[in-house]
């Protein structure tokens, strides 16, 4: 239900538009309706019928006794959404399967869980939610690990055992880091993802499905990256790695330099360069030196 919402989010860069509905749309539809199934199983829901218009989608249930008509409008950039910036679906009580005007307008967010929110917003018995069976993937404390790393470092490289789990974590992390919503581009073999990616102003996530290697690298604050180095008591001397020629630093220049090379040597480029243009501005004289 969360790639859903993210697929909502996008809105018409996501499902294009024409005179006709597009694949996406329709692969949409599909989805959302599998997802809304399960959802509804939870709270015992039944006789789910759903219609398809141009790029809208509606529909009934019933849920102790009750008849619930649904619907979301134009996912091409229409949509309510709340304060979180999730896209809401329109419920409302119904006299039975052809009541199109039934009660007041009520709104739920689309994410996981979301029937438990259908049936305290209906002012039905919230009780009847049923927790899921099956053990439901996790990945809070995965992401709080890979959260403190990137405050550290800047930097999260690892790996995670399937694309799914990968993607899970990341929206944890982005939301974690102040980034959330947004959408995830993935690359598809067949039905298989290959490959999984974020690219946003200060935060970016990669997972390869062959290797399943993961890396997020996220843009650190001056202080943040000060934070991270190893300072020593005492200043040494650094030379230029060509020319030889040796220069004086004072402790916070030496463990920038050091990080510098360190992540030269590792492929941390994000890191390398962020570190650079510290080192450029509190050390100009000696960056000529050493790095230019």
């Amino acid at each position: 239900m969360r790639n859903l919402a993210n697929q909502l989010v996008r809105g018409e860069h996501y499902f294009g538009t024409s005179i006709r509905n597009t694949e996406e749309f329709n692969n949409f539809f599909n989805s959302f309706k599998r997802s809304f199934k399960r959802e509804l199983n939870k709270i015992n829901a039944k006789d789910l019928e759903m219609s398809k218009g141009h790029f809208y989608l509606s529909g009934f249930f019933t849920v102790q006794e009750q008849v619930i008509y649904f619907s979301i409008s134009d996912v091409r950039g229409c949509l309510q959404t709340n304060w979180k910036g999730l896209p809401e679906m329109l419920i409302r009580k119904a006299k039975d399967y052809k009541d199109y005007t039934g009660g007041s307008n009520r709104y739920v967010a689309i994410e996981p869980n979301m029937s438990r929110e259908i049936l305290r917003v209906c002012n039905l018995d919230a009780d009847g939610f049923t927790k899921p069976t099956r053990k439901i993937f996790d990945g809070t404390k995965k992401a709080e690990k890979i959260v403190a790393e990137l405050e550290k470092n800047g930097i999260f490289e690892g790996t995670l055992p399937s694309s799914k789990k990968a993607d899970n974590i990341a929206w944890r992390v982005g939301e974690a880091l102040g980034h959330y919503p947004f959408s995830i581009t993935t690359w598809k073999r067949g039905r298989y993802k290959v490959k999984s990616e974020v690219k946003l102003e200060g935060f970016n996530y990669y997972y390869d499905a062959q290797s399943k290697r993961v890396r997020f690298t996220i843009k650190m604050t001056d202080v943040q990256l000060l934070k991270s180095l190893d300072v020593r008591d005492s200043g040494a001397t650094r030379r230029n790695s060509f020319t030889g020629k040796p220069c004086p630093l004072e402790p916070y220049g030496v463990a920038l330099h050091d990080l510098i090379k360190e992540c030269e040597n590792s492929g941390q480029y994000n890191l390398m360069q962020q570190a650079l243009g510290i080192f450029r501005e509190k050390y100009p004289n000696e960056y000529m030196i050493l790095l230019d």
